[in-house]
């Protein structure tokens, strides 16, 4: 499998982000807003995306406007470049309903997601990523944790949040790859379910960049 390429450079000028970077009511709050693009319509945090399009290709990434005040996005070098980041990112839904889980589920022990009774679903994981010159693409040199998977939200449910976290990877560590072959399993649904963002703070420190999107149902506009 090819690695996957991120885009994570500097798009149209004058291009403005909302103020937050991640939804109201979401735990970690991040400042800096991470650009984020279907194809190629550049994605404002918050903004309503059709299903079938976050369905069709993974999104593109790019860093933030260096014009807008963005912390702790550092310069790069190529790799082996004494200065060279490396980056890792999730994709996580926030707004995963109990009702999408099986009744078996210990409900209490569950991530709490944006609002009562949800929790979240991770859709996309990457480590061991660089960004190359000129144009600061991101390319991964390791095998997805959690490959991107489109947003799935259940008929007739509101719009649920979809957070891209952007997190510098400490020198040394390694991810716990024993999950990946759950999530890699089509029939195994509910492995991605339940993703602490908290825990893999812990691990690797505050999220440096975010951006998200919402998805509704592609059904639930139509008429029956």
């Amino acid at each position: 499998m090819k690695p996957s390429q991120v885009f994570l450079g500097i798009v149209a000028a004058g291009v403005q982000f909302a103020a937050a970077a991640t939804p109201p009511g979401s735990e970690p709050q991040v400042p800096n807003t991470l650009g984020l693009a279907f194809e190629k319509n550049i994605v404002q945090p918050g903004e309503l995306i059709d299903q079938a399009v976050a369905d069709a290709a993974q999104p593109t990434l790019y860093a933030p406007h260096p014009k807008l005040n963005n912390r702790n996005l550092k310069k790069h070098k190529p790799p082996g470049g004494h200065n060279d980041k490396t980056y890792l990112f999730t994709l996580v839904d926030l707004n995963l309903p109990f009702f999408a889980l099986p009744n078996t589920t210990d409900f209490a022990s569950l991530v709490p997601g944006i609002g009562p009774n949800r929790t979240t679903r991770l859709h996309w994981f990457e480590y061991n990523v660089h960004a190359i010159p000129p144009r600061q693409t991101l390319q991964n040199f390791s095998a997805p944790i959690a490959e991107y998977q489109g947003p799935m939200p259940p008929l007739g449910d509101e719009p649920h949040n979809y957070v891209l976290y952007l997190f510098e990877q400490p020198e040394g560590w390694k991810p716990d790859l024993s999950k990946a072959a759950a999530y890699a399993n089509a029939s195994d649904s509910f492995a991605r379910m339940n993703f602490s963002v908290a825990a893999l703070e812990a691990q690797v420190g505050k999220p440096v960049a975010a951006n998200y999107f919402l998805v509704e149902n592609e059904n639930n506009t139509k008429s029956a």
